[in-house]
């Protein structure tokens, strides 16, 4: 009978953090998948670049951190969850609506999990730990900050013609006093605003993807970084 172990460091730490990583990447993927799905309107230009990258900077912490219980080098592994971890608490209270809230239990899970494991581990910390934690920590801010950079103020309005509907940049109307759209007969709608800029929203993904990429590609090209398996 063949079974596979957890490792030997950490068991019920990086139980703890699995089910944080879990918890972080389902709720971002849900509310990504509902944006797209109660998404009534055609996409603004650069609209779509930017919910995408959004979404990955909220989703990618825990992502990496999933990755993480692979791993068997417990402190490069704890060092990897509390960055995610207190990333994941930063980006909680991010958003003024609150709807980022539903990122704590996660958050918190992580944090437990590093707390656990470096109990149950007979090493202690390292400089390696630490340096895991700051990385992820500053490329999810950074990839956060990306996204902040803005656009001058745009004018869209939503045009309807032969049933299919698109939008159009159009001069603003009353520049300075926030929006100030003229409809005519055949606009939906009209909108002004500063837009993530094209640049941000790529650095931001760039940032991150090529940070998971590498995580994978370290994880799968190291003898031990697979789960311990014995047979019994």
């Amino acid at each position: 009978m063949s079974a596979v172990s957890m490792g030997t460091h950490g068991t019920s730490g990086r139980r703890l953090a699995g089910y944080g990583a879990v918890w972080g990447t389902a709720v971002v993927s849900g509310l990504g998948v509902m944006r797209v799905a109660f998404e009534d309107r055609p996409y603004r230009p650069g609209q779509l670049l930017e919910d995408i990258a959004g979404v990955v900077v909220y989703l990618a912490p825990f992502v990496i951190a999933l990755l993480a219980t692979r791993l068997e080098d417990g402190g490069l592994q704890r060092g990897i969850w509390m960055g995610a971890g207190v990333l994941g608490l930063l980006l909680s209270i991010s958003s003024f609506s609150g709807a980022t809230l539903v990122l704590l239990p996660g958050a918190i899970m992580l944090l437990l999990g590093v707390r656990r494991a470096r109990a149950e581990s007979l090493a202690g910390r390292s400089a390696g730990s630490a340096l895991a934690a700051v990385l992820v920590v500053l490329i999810g801010i950074g990839a956060w900050f990306s996204l902040q950079v803005r656009t001058d103020p745009r004018c869209f309005v939503l045009s309807r013609s032969g049933g299919t509907e698109f939008w159009r940049q159009v001069p603003d109307t009353a520049p300075g006093k926030g929006v100030g759209v003229s409809l005519g007969p055949h606009y939906v709608e009209g909108t002004c605003g500063s837009d993530v800029t094209v640049w941000g929203a790529t650095l931001s993904l760039g940032l991150w993807l090529g940070t998971m990429a590498g995580g994978a590609l370290i994880l799968f090209r190291r003898p031990g970084a697979t789960l311990d398996r014995a047979t019994t």
